[in-house]
């Protein structure tokens, strides 16, 4: 955060200090540290070469070319963009509008032109893993920077501890907060999904009135934020002023300020995410992967900043080729922040890992209001942790870090490789095998094996099993298992609980894999059958009368869910689904004379088969 900023209403909200935890459900449980285990979820839609990428010229224009909160282009009514536009000048979303980029859609920026979803409007930016949607410069390959544009501004009606109508960072006119109120934790400013935003970070006056890549001010928690990359920006990648607002899967590639920088009470939840540094890219100021502060002052307005991040992986510059030479630490904790930290690695910043800054601050940490725990410092040795203050009441950080289940290594220990070569970043940071990354995380231990069982090896067409996976050890971080099917897709179908049910007849290898990250999984192989031959009676449901002529009675033990009747060669002849009762009639007029199967299916899982004769 570049300067104070003038906060244009100041009354104070009753705020509320939510109990931000670790334990929250949006976060996932996984084993490792860092922001990988074996998956790489940068994979499809993420680009660490954009200076190279070619782009198509755009086809329309979205604004007027205006510079100015008076003259910018205001969209005021819902407006739906494609294929490759030019963002020209500030835009304003008003509130109420929305405005929706559809998958693939390229947006390039001219000089200082910057997109703002103003409080009570919304943006949908939902890309897909093969269609991300990219803002970008408007400049050739070859010839762009950090600072070819503005950037991304949302901003809601959130609390912070600024006031109720706070003037937004960048010097774009917009506000933020509760406004008239009432304050809006749950508010949704909309969806960016799959997103890139590249070369941002204008200078707006020249005095450091920057616009950040995405700028998030009182931005409410049913807003969503995931899969997003801010690369090349010209100050920092991501800012929080306040809000509620939770994220997940941000990459901060070549920042020239801050990566990661939360202020004003920002509280809500971070996981999966990755810094990496570029030597030559540096500002003036000092550039870090966090930054956070209560606020300017070092007060103690609530709502504190207190959001939680968890698998975050800071790889700094190793060596500093920039102008300026401010690259600096791994993360900045200053005046009065809150934040609490899980499951982080940091590596190869210039001047060490983490530094606690002022006397709130590490008083903060001494009464574990600041946290960092189950994280490393990887090669900074006695630079790992340090503090600035004046009465210096955190008298050993040293010691306070170690006791928090934190711990410092060598970055060999890693499996990481270095130096990082931005264009080729996805080289560097995903840990090798035996890195100490891998296990340990807050949670508990990854998972060792997987055994599935299944109430039997063969099942028939339309017959549903329910296969269970047992998981080891027992203080496994998470012993939940996604499962699919690796071959025989049209031969079956699995849900998310592991019921199989097969669809036509052939073999089916399904596939059970953990959820922690730990990369381990285990198959099975069922075999779906047509031919119904001579069926296990089970005798669960009365079925009258036996032999029938024209209509068959069925009463279960239980509420029904469907009955199907097959012949001998195992095709289904009649089918009756969402019986919902205990009790149904299934016609058998018209059928030949001879001996069918029935299957009875209950809303509890449990099935029956049966024989039956027709006259």
């Amino acid at each position: 955060m570049k300067r104070i900023l003038l906060i244009t209403s100041f009354v104070l909200a009753a705020f509320i200090v939510h109990g931000q935890t670790i334990n929250d459900p949006f976060f996932k449980k996984v084993s490792f540290k860092g922001a990988f285990g074996k998956e790489d979820w940068t994979a499809g839609w993420a680009n660490f070469d954009p200076q190279n990428t070619d782009y198509p010229n755009p086809t329309s224009t979205l604004g007027n070319g205006d510079l100015s909160a008076a003259g910018g282009l205001k969209i005021t009514t819902n407006q739906t963009i494609s294929g490759t536009v030019k963002l020209d000048g500030w835009v304003y979303v008003n509130s109420g509008a929305t405005l929706t980029i559809q998958p693939g859609t390229i947006i390039r920026g001219t000089t200082g032109s910057t997109l703002i979803i103003e409080r009570g409007a919304k943006i949908i930016a939902e890309g897909t893993k093969e269609q991300p949607i990219v803002f970008t410069s408007m400049k050739p390959k070859g010839s762009r920077a950090p600072s070819d544009w503005g950037g991304v501004i949302i901003l809601g009606r959130a609390t912070n501890n600024q006031g109720n109508n706070v003037t937004i960072e960048g010097g774009v006119g917009a506000t933020y907060g509760i406004g008239d109120g009432p304050a809006i934790e749950d508010d949704s400013s909309g969806i960016l999904k799959y997103v890139r935003i590249e070369f941002p970070g204008y200078d707006i006056d020249g005095n450091g009135n920057e616009v950040n890549g995405l700028t998030m001010g009182s931005v409410g928690s049913r807003t969503v934020i995931e899969y997003v990359q801010v690369s090349f920006s010209g100050d920092d990648g991501f800012e929080w002023f306040g809000g509620t607002v939770n994220c997940r899967y941000l990459i901060a590639l070549a920042t020239e300020d801050d990566d990661f920088d939360t202020d004003y009470g920002y509280r809500g939840n971070v996981q999966f995410a990755l810094a990496i540094r570029d030597p030559k890219v540096c500002d003036t100021d000092g550039a870090r992967g966090f930054e956070s502060d209560n606020d300017a002052n070092s007060s103690y307005n609530k709502p504190y900043t207190s959001a939680v991040f968890s698998n975050v992986t800071l790889i700094g510059p190793g060596v500093d080729e920039s102008a300026t030479q401010k690259h600096e630490v791994g993360l900045l904790l200053r005046r009065n922040t809150r934040l609490q930290i899980y499951n982080l690695v940091s590596t190869r910043y210039i001047k060490g890992g983490i530094v606690i800054d002022g006397d709130p601050t590490q008083q903060a940490a001494k009464d574990d209001s600041l946290k960092i725990q189950y994280s490393i410092m990887a090669g900074y040795s006695a630079k790992a942790v340090a503090t600035k203050g004046t009465s210096n009441p955190l008298t050993n950080p040293y010691a306070w870090y170690l006791g928090n289940n934190n711990d410092t290594t060598s970055f060999e220990a890693l499996k990481l490789s270095f130096p990082v070569d931005v264009t080729k970043a996805s080289l560097s940071f995903m840990p090798g095998s035996g890195s100490v990354l891998l296990n340990g995380s807050s949670w508990g231990k990854p998972v060792a094996s997987i055994t599935i069982s299944s109430p039997k090896d063969s099942i028939l067409i339309n017959e549903s099993i329910q296969l269970t996976a047992s998981v080891s050890p027992n203080d496994a971080a998470n012993k939940d298992v996604k499962w699919s099917i690796v071959s025989g897709a049209d031969k079956a179908t699995i849900n998310a609980n592991g019921e199989l049910q097969g669809t036509a007849a052939g073999t089916v290898t399904v596939k059970a894999e953990a959820e922690d990250g730990s990369g381990v999984s285990a198959t099975i192989t069922v075999v779906v059958k047509n031919q119904v031959g001579v069926a296990n009676v089970n005798y669960l449901s009365q079925i009258y009368p036996n032999p029938v002529t024209d209509v068959l009675n069925i009463k279960g033990i239980s509420s029904l869910s469907k009955v199907e009747v097959y012949d001998v060669t195992g095709k289904k002849i009649r089918s009756q689904y969402n019986i919902n009762s205990t009790q149904t009639n299934i016609s058998f007029d018209a059928l030949p004379a001879g001996l069918y199967i029935v299957r009875i299916q209950y809303l509890n899982g449990s099935s029956d088969l049966q024989k039956v004769y027709k006259k």
